[in-house]
Parts: C-alpha cells; sequence; structure tokens
C-alpha cells in the first residue's frame, strides 16, 4: 500500500523529531494542532517514523564520525611527529649549536646589555657562560634523543667507587692516567 505524498511529509517530519531526541508526548501535542489528526493517528505515524529516524541518526552519527576520523588525521597530519621526525628535528638542533659553539657559522649573542658578533676581524668569540649554556642544550638534546629510543641514561652517575679491586696502573698509558688524575678530589689524609 503507497502512502500519499501528504502522509508521507508527516512521517519524515516526525522522524526528523525522533532523530532530534523529542519526546513522543511532545510529539504527539505539536502535531495533534498541526495535522488536525487525534494522539492514535500521530502514535501510528510515530511507528512507522521509526526505523525512518534510526536511518537519520545513523546517517548523523556517522557523519559525525567522519569529520572526527577526518579533524584526528589533519591534526595528526600537521601536529604530530613521528620518532623519526622528533629524532632528526633534535639531531638538526644539535648540529646547529655545535656549529655556533665551535665557530663554524656566524651569529650573535647578547653580553650584558648589548648584542655582540660572533666573528669579528675572522676572529671567534663566544663568552664561555654562553658556551656552557649550549653544551648544556646539547646535552639535554642528546637526552631527550636517548629517552625517544628507549635508551634512558641517567642524568647523573654516582662515582663513588666501592669496590677494593687494585689496579695494575702501570698497563695505563700516562696520558689517560692524567686526564683521570684532574677528575679526583684529594683524600683527606693529603688534607692533614
Amino acid at each position: 500500500m503507497t502512502k500519499s505524498p501528504q502522509i508521507q511529509s508527516r512521517i519524515n517530519a516526525i522522524a526528523k523529531e525522533l532523530a532530534n531526541g523529542v519526546r513522543r508526548e511532545d510529539i504527539i501535542s505539536k502535531y495533534c494542532k498541526k495535522f488536525q489528526k487525534g494522539a492514535r493517528q500521530i502514535d501510528n505515524y510515530i511507528e512507522k517514523a521509526k526505523p525512518i529516524a534510526t536511518e537519520l541518526s545513523n546517517k548523523a552519527n556517522k557523519h559525525i564520525a567522519d569529520a572526527r576520523e577526518a579533524e584526528l588525521k589533519e591534526a595528526a597530519k600537521n601536529g604530530l611527529k613521528s620518532k623519526i621526525e622528533r629524532l632528526m628535528s633534535y639531531q638538526n638542533e644539535i648540529e646547529a649549536m655545535e656549529d655556533q659553539l665551535y665557530g663554524r657559522v656566524k651569529f650573535t649573542f647578547k653580553l650584558g646589555n648589548s648584542i655582540k658578533h660572533s666573528h669579528t676581524d675572522n676572529l671567534f668569540m663566544l663568552p664561555i657562560d654562553n658556551q656552557i649554556a649550549l653544551l648544556h642544550q646539547i646535552r639535554s638534546h642528546r637526552v631527550e634523543i636517548s629517552k625517544i629510543l628507549g635508551e634512558y641514561a641517567p642524568d647523573k652517575l654516582d662515582a663513588n667507587l666501592t669496590h677494593k679491586t687494585p689496579v695494575d696502573v702501570s698497563k695505563i698509558p700516562i696520558n689517560e692516567l692524567l686526564n683521570f688524575a684532574k677528575y679526583l678530589k684529594p683524600s683527606q689524609a693529603e688534607n692533614n
């Protein structure tokens, strides 16, 4: 049995109301007046409109889900960097800071209240505070790279050696011993 276009438009209107979450009582009240029909007839329209409302609701939900998915893909594409991109970003920054630290590039820095150039008359100069700051930043970037790679190196190594194993210093080259000696603290016996 085919429905007249007028009845189908009534069912479609009620289906939109159902899809928007309007209560049955409110639909009956509104459409009894609008269509000049009794509550029983509007209830019949509601029953016929339920499958259409479900379809409309599913289409709306799919459209919302598609929009969210597209938004997430765009955010991931534009904002989030892959592991490799983050590694390369840190590595590029490290190389740029090393170029500054070793005088391979010209740059400016702040000294007191004035801006100074790193190279004047082909001579490179960089105050020790700036060098230390660059070294700390390079180290920080290397720590971040280690974290990304899962290498979690400790920030500070404990140099307190508790073992009593004797070391045969005759087999260690003198330049390595001298290099090692500058890190040793004087013992209490030497202070007395």
